[in-house]
């Protein structure tokens, strides 16, 4: 038979059979499980298979088939056939699946490439197939090149004019990055200068093969050790270096790091491809320790004073002449640690005391005799520490009142950095105003309505805030979610003035930087963004670092957007990027969760710049300006219970009435915005599940899965019998956020990871089914042990700045750590990529390989933690409230005001336990002790059974170590103490015919009556005047005469108000009090006052 051409397609390696007729199959003809067996057994196919995975599949030798009424049957390439279908499905071989199972663990990066599909050539015939397969095996075939090869080629291919783009373009089908990846790593090592000469012929011939290194340089933490960075084409980072160019600069420390990895390697001592070596095994760290030079200090003390019964030779000892357990190099580090650790918790100071104290509390094979005496004879008390005899990480600081502190010099640096450029802002000069304030928030936001007072008030405060952010050089610019500040900053953006300089808006979350962006209608950036550019941050390590003078950027506007999310070292690092600002402004609410990692500066700088008083009805003074009107979405009395139940966490003043949310909480008052469920009795699992179908109208659902995916995304196809995931506005991405479930932690039955789990069993078991199918039209695989597939929300759990979006220029091909998105797309015959599309890139899309990885980059986001909530928003939020966790004040404000619609809270305890948790004795803000613009003040107080720390500048404590919630309860509280000491009490609560309030101060008088002192905060706000007058009303209704109605009735006692509408004045207020209480008669020491602590 003559050669003709045949023609080539592309099929499902499940759609091809076996040639069970072949002669060298001795089979039955009907039985191709026992053809699998024997070619493995007997053709080495577990070699082929092999080969496979560590070079790649490469069609150069095309299978022959032929098709008949089942599927295609291989008539040449059975073993190469046979390889793939074990190594997709290993159970298909059971006389082999372990050995496949160990290939696919060992060769887990190559296993995510192998193809579902592979290209064959379809003979009309098995007469028409035999010359073709006679050619085959008659000739020569070509040597299949190594991946070192095939990496050398496409990075030979790149040239002028021709691009990573178009190479991929050309040859679809291979993952070029991964071999341009390869190539530069290999001229980048062949650049080091390595001590050892002999190190760079190995990195130059073929002892050493990429494709076992490749997994070093795959992992971010040794190739940051390393320094090397690749951007999304798989240059190394800075790509205007050649990559020889690149390894020359490295530092000592990086190109001892390289040389470690290559000796080791060399030596076979290190195998990184293991599946024993992964991220959470102790070879792991210990690798990165010898790498990064950061060994922990219990493994350098044990080394250098071994246990009594260790019986190897100290060979430390005679290096580092270290055998003094009080040696000061080893109290220092000591020092060290105690401060470093403190600085993970938020300090970046410490007391010398507290230091000692910690330091003698860690445990060591030998203890440390660390104490104050000894400090003082090697000069490294804090006092004494500039006349030390060498270089230390340690810096001297002072508390208020001069005692003596500690920091870390770095932490000093970055400090001195962010006081020195803010106070040379603040007084610096002032810009002319050069428009109407009022006029401009008239023209954004359209004619008021006189009738609507509430409203003239938002705008009479927001015209001032305008003015202030105009002509200051700093602001900070602070108001709970709702009350309209990137409103405010839109409106400043569109001034011609502020455009003509440029304006830089920036963001700490890729989320954040998205609702920045489409609320102020400009572009904005992230922080870690912004700061990779310049070198002020490595997203492999997550370090931040000065930026160098020429990269700065000059503009005229800075705006940090969710400031409270900021550390000291993220702030000075942003800082270190500008010149020649002329207006910089730190926006968000100071009230929220502080940031993870050292300081608190957003807090410490709304506090410094913060007036004493405001001279008018607005709080805005010199580089202040704060928001207090809610304008969000209100309910029918124009108050939404949600944000007025947040407000008794924020640590601030609280309206008069404010107090009339708990009792709704109480008695169960129907509201738009806010509920609230006890889940003791019955447990969380069908408390959440019953509020979320009642929420999101599943109750009545005959499909409760394909009503679920309604929720947050889904479609319903045209005839409605699937539920599609589009993308693009209205889509998966554009809804995911519609709801939320909350909770203060990952682990336990309440925690994030189990509720996950709990929500996918109950409403995606049958998506997981079908993409757990091999055959026909299916969804991508699962990924991971989430089992995530395609229509499962799910969060993004590390920075990835090599993503590719699709389309081009659909997304900003980068995908920030929190980020939260749907899996979409549609079911095909192989689908190869799991695509996410996130909702701050609505219409792009992310493809995310199935895999049983134990750490894939993905998770599910049903419910997610509150702090990767924060500058985020909800349409609806479910807040899971455990009584068994110990949550801050700041933790529950910030989980209260997620939500634009409503919020559902979740208690394990009662609505007397939730109240206790605002006490002001909850603050993580306060518990941290930083030096920005004042010394911290520590001060101890009593807290239940326990003594907790706080900085005294953010507390009010009044007599008897009572926590209030402002300074002018203070002086109430002071002037109750000298009238009426040990008979007056705080926020206890008063409960009259089933309803409970809480007023500010009850005093018992001696002839047994008594007295309710509330004193009234923002009474300019007429909503909340009016709040106070119904509350009055109560009052007197319940048997409470009015102060100044001495002749009214009132069989209880006496109500009697203050305010600071006109400033503080306690002359008056306390004569007031005098002509009620009387004068105080001593007869004995005070006792604590009683109050909430």
């Amino acid at each position: 038979m003559s050669y003709v051409q045949l023609p080539m397609v592309e099929v499902n390696v499940e759609d091809l059979l076996l040639d069970l007729a072949n002669y060298r199959i001795p089979t039955r003809p009907d039985d191709e499980a026992a053809a699998l067996n024997y070619l493995y057994a007997e053709e080495d196919v577990l070699g082929a298979a092999k080969l496979i995975l560590r070079d790649g599949y490469f069609d150069n030798e095309v299978p022959i088939v032929i098709e008949d009424d089942r599927a295609f049957v291989v008539l040449e390439g059975n073993r190469r056939v046979s390889a793939l279908k074990g190594l997709l499905d290993p159970d298909s071989v059971p006389s082999h699946a372990h050995d496949l199972r160990g290939l696919l663990k060992r060769y887990a990066v190559e296993a995510e490439d192998l193809p579902k599909a592979i290209r064959v050539l379809v003979a009309a015939s098995r007469e028409a197939a035999n010359p073709h397969i006679a050619r085959l095996h008659t000739t020569v075939p070509k040597k299949r090149w190594s991946r070192d090869q095939q990496a050398n080629y496409y990075y030979s291919l790149l040239g002028p004019g021709v691009t990573v783009d178009n190479i991929k373009a050309d040859y679809p089908d291979v993952d070029v990055v991964r071999f341009i990846k390869m190539a530069e790593m290999r001229r980048f090592l062949s650049g080091v200068a390595y001590r050892d000469p002999s190190l760079r012929d190995y990195v130059t011939g073929s002892g050493l093969a990429m494709s076992a290194f490749e997994y070093a340089y795959r992992n971010a933490d040794i190739a940051a050790a390393i320094g090397a960075s690749f951007d999304g084409d798989g240059h190394l980072r800075p790509t205007t270096q050649r990559p020889e160019g690149i390894a020359a600069s490295l530092t000592d420390q990086q190109r001892a790091a390289t040389e470690y990895l290559m000796v080791e390697f060399r030596a076979k001592r290190l195998n990184t491809r293991s599946p024993d070596f992964k991220k959470t095994t102790p070879e792991h760290a210990m690798l990165l320790a010898k790498l990064t030079g950061t060994i922990p200090l219990s493994t350098v003390d044990q080394a250098c004073f071994p246990a009594s019964h260790v019986r190897w030779a100290n060979l430390i000892a005679p290096i580092s002449e270290l055998s003094d357990p009080g040696d000061p190099r080893r109290l220092e580090a000591f020092m060290v640690d105690v401060l470093e650790r403190m600085a993970e918790n938020g300090d970046t100071l410490a007391g010398e005391e507290d230091v000692l104290a910690a330091a003698a509390n860690i445990t060591a094979t030998r203890p440390c005799p660390i104490s104050r005496p000894l400090l003082n004879t090697y000069r490294l008390n804090a006092r004494d520490l500039d006349e030390y005899g060498r270089w230390t990480p340690l810096a001297a600081a002072e508390l208020a009142g001069g005692e003596p502190a500690y920091k870390l010099a770095h932490l000093r640096d970055v400090g001195l950095d962010i006081t020195d450029h803010m106070i040379e802002r603040r007084d610096a000069r002032r810009f002319n105003l050069s428009f109407d304030p009022r006029a401009a928030i008239d023209g954004a936001f359209g004619p008021a309505d006189p009738g609507d007072i509430e409203e003239e008030v938002a705008r009479t405060e927001k015209a001032a805030g305008l003015g202030e952010l105009f002509t200051s050089r700093l602001s900070v610019l602070v108001g709970p979610a709702g009350t309209g500040k990137t409103t405010l900053l839109q409106t400043l953006v569109a001034q011609p003035e502020i455009q003509q300089d440029g304006v830089l808006l920036l963001a700490p979350t890729g989320k954040a930087r998205v609702q920045l962006q489409s609320k102020v209608n400009f572009e904005a950036q992230t922080l870690a963004s912004f700061l990779v550019k310049k070198g002020g941050f490595d997203p492999n390590t997550g370090r931040y670092q000065s930026v160098d003078r020429a990269k700065r950027s000059k503009v005229g506007l800075v705006v940090i957007d969710e400031a409270s999310m900021l550390t000291e070292e993220m702030l000075a690092a942003t800082l270190s990027g500008l010149e020649g600002v002329k207006r910089l402004i730190l926006v968000g609410d100071h009230r929220q969760l502080p940031p993870i990692g050292p300081g608190r500066p957003f807090v410490d700088l709304v506090e410094w710049l913060k007036p004493e008083t405001f001279t008018g009805t607005a709080r805005v003074g010199p580089g202040y300006v704060e928001l207090t009107v809610f304008r969000r979405q209100k309910g029918e009395e124009g108050q939404r219970d949600d944000l007025a139940l947040a407000r008794w966490f924020g640590g601030e003043d609280l309206p008069g009435a404010a107090d009339e949310i708990w009792q709704r909480l109480r008695v169960g008052s129907p509201s738009e915005t806010l509920a609230y469920r006890r889940w003791a009795d019955e447990g969380i699992v069908p408390t959440l599940i019953q509020a979320i179908e009642t929420e999101l109208g599943l109750e009545d659902a005959t499909d409760p899965e394909r009503a679920f995916k309604l929720t947050y995304g889904g479609h319903l196809s045209d005839d409605g019998k699937w539920v599609n995931w589009r993308t693009g506005d209205g889509g998966a991405g554009d809804r995911c956020e519609d709801w939320q479930v909350l909770s203060p932690t990952r682990s336990r039955v309440f925690g994030t990871v189990e509720l996950n789990r709990l929500i996918k069993q109950r409403y995606r078991a049958g998506d997981l089914r079908r993409a757990e199918n091999f055959y026909g039209h299916r969804p991508p695989k699962p990924i991971g042990p989430e089992r995530i597939v395609m229509g499962d929300k799910v969060m993004q759990t590390r920075n990835d700045s090599r993503a590719k979006a699709y389309p081009d220029g659909a997304g900003m091909n980068y995908v920030a750590n929190g980020e939260i998105g749907v899996v979409v797309g549609r079911a095909s015959k192989s689908p190869n990529f799991a695509n996410v599309e996130f909702s701050s890139q609505v219409g792009a899309t992310y493809g995310y390989r199935p895999s049983s990885s134990d750490d894939p980059p993905l998770e599910l986001a049903w419910a997610v933690t509150v702090h990767k909530s924060q500058g985020s928003e909800f349409g609806v939020t479910f807040l899971v409230l455990p009584s068994r966790v110990a949550v801050s004040r700041e933790l529950l404000y910030t989980a209260l005001t997620r939500q634009t619609r409503k919020v559902v809270i979740l208690h394990e305890g009662t609505v007397d336990e939730l109240f206790e948790l605002a006490s002001p004795a909850l603050s993580e803000t306060a518990r941290r002790m930083t030096d920005l613009f004042r010394k911290p003040a520590p001060r101890e107080l009593a807290f239940g059974d326990a003594m907790r720390r706080f900085d005294a500048n953010l507390i009010h404590v009044a007599p008897g170590g009572v926590l209030v919630r402002s300074k002018n309860e203070v002086i109430v509280a002071s002037i109750l103490q000298g009238l009426a000491p040990d008979r007056w009490s705080y926020e206890r609560p008063l409960s009259i015919d089933g309803v409970t309030k809480y007023p500010d101060f009850m005093i018992e008088t001696p002839a047994g009556d008594e007295v309710i002192w509330e004193h009234l905060g923002m009474m300019s706000n007429p909503k909340y005047a009016s709040d106070w007058e119904a509350k009055k009303a109560w009052y007197i209704a319940h048997g409470y005469r009015p102060f100044d109605d001495p002749a009214g009735p009132g069989t209880r006692g006496v109500l009697m108000w203050t305010d600071d509408s006109n400033g503080v004045d306690q002359p008056g207020w306390e004569s007031m009090a005098k002509q009620i209480l009387g004068s105080a008669t001593p007869r004995r020491a005070a006792k604590k006052a009683p109050g909430r602590r």
